[in-house]
């Protein structure tokens, strides 16, 4: 770019002459795009490098067993006990090609389905690479998985319940509680070898259970002859957990002093005896908490006279109970001017 400017004479006037001065700008604008275009060209060059060179990469994938199914309708078999559930694989590739899949795009299979007789098994882990990519196996933790095969066996078996180490129960002199079960028998499935050992199926209680409580879907778990329980890997044993349902009922125990009414008699002319003055009252712990006291109530009786009263549970509120009856109360109506005496 040129630039004009004139020249004044020594009274300030101009003289005509013209005086042409070049920008430095241009040389500016140079250097800059110099500079512009070694910065382009480094980060060209380091792009290309980090995409081209190849680099490895680990990769941890879940161990898919292929063909149970068909080994399970063809051979009435299943596989149980892998020692391994994942496997570890390392890959080489471009960052480029690397970066283009997910690990969900790898795969580890172990085929089964030629499997025709039970025992234990070792087979090779089949590992698949992403269709098409420029990506090679270069190593894997583990090479095999071994397990167990076995033919499936259904047993009955009987179902009982106990109270787990957690479970909240009444005090024994506040009460006591009964189970009823919706089921007495519990019909498993599994490998032959594992079901062969279990004798029993129980249900733990657990819980705040003082004020009774009901338990559906029970997870189970399984005894051997000898009581013990029996270890095995979650979901080899299978059962219908929607027929079981385990009712804990509390029953509360309460003692409370007898009474007596007497129809036809003033209030204070008479006074009763008992052979026993207390009862033990069983039933909902919330009901007997309501309760401070049992009432006898006679008929037809005169002061003097001496009666047997047979208390029963038919004699009582329904949900509450004298526990084991008949239970005999002697009862001695008393003149209150005799005893003043």
């Amino acid at each position: 770019m040129k630039k004009f400017s004139f020249i004044n004479d020594a009274d300030g006037k101009k003289d005509g002459s013209i005086v042409v001065e070049r920008s430095k700008k241009k040389n500016i604008d140079l250097g800059a795009r110099v500079v512009c275009f070694l910065i382009a060209l480094l980060i060209w060059i380091y792009m290309v490098n980090v995409n081209v060179v190849d680099k490895t990469e680990k990769i941890t994938l879940n161990i898919n067993v292929v063909g149970a199914d068909i080994l399970n309708a063809n051979e009435d078999m299943m596989i149980y006990g892998m020692d391994k559930g994942t496997v570890t694989i390392t890959v080489k590739g471009s960052n480029r090609e690397l970066r283009k899949h997910h690990d969900s795009d790898y795969s580890a299979t172990v085929n089964v389905s030629d499997i025709s007789d039970s025992g234990k098994h070792t087979l090779p882990i089949s590992i698949q690479l992403p269709a098409g990519a420029n990506i090679s196996l270069v190593s894997m933790d583990s090479s095999n998985v071994t397990f167990y095969s076995d033919t499936v066996l259904t047993k009955t078996v009987p179902f009982d319940t106990f109270y787990g180490k957690n479970a909240i129960m009444l005090p024994e002199s506040e009460g006591y509680h009964s189970v009823v079960k919706s089921v007495d028998f519990v019909e498993i499935t599994g490998p032959k070898q594992l079901i062969d050992t279990v004798e029993s199926a129980k249900y733990c209680i657990e819980g705040d259970i003082r004020m009774g409580k009901s338990f559906s879907n029970c997870s189970l778990v399984f005894c051997d002859k000898n009581g013990d329980f029996v270890t095995y890997d979650a979901g080899l044993i299978s059962y219908s957990s929607n027929d079981i349902v385990v009712d804990v009922l509390a029953i509360g125990k309460k003692e409370v002093p007898l009474s007596v009414t007497v129809a036809g008699l003033e209030d204070g002319e008479w006074f009763a005896t008992m052979s026993t003055e207390k009862v033990t009252l069983y039933g909902d712990p919330a009901v007997l908490a309501e309760i401070d006291k049992y009432t006898i109530g006679l008929d037809s009786v005169m002061i003097g006279q001496t009666v047997e009263v047979v208390l029963t549970n038919e004699d009582i509120d329904e949900g509450i109970s004298f526990g084991e009856t008949p239970i005999s109360v002697y009862i001695q109506i008393n003149s209150t001017a005799d005893a003043s005496k």
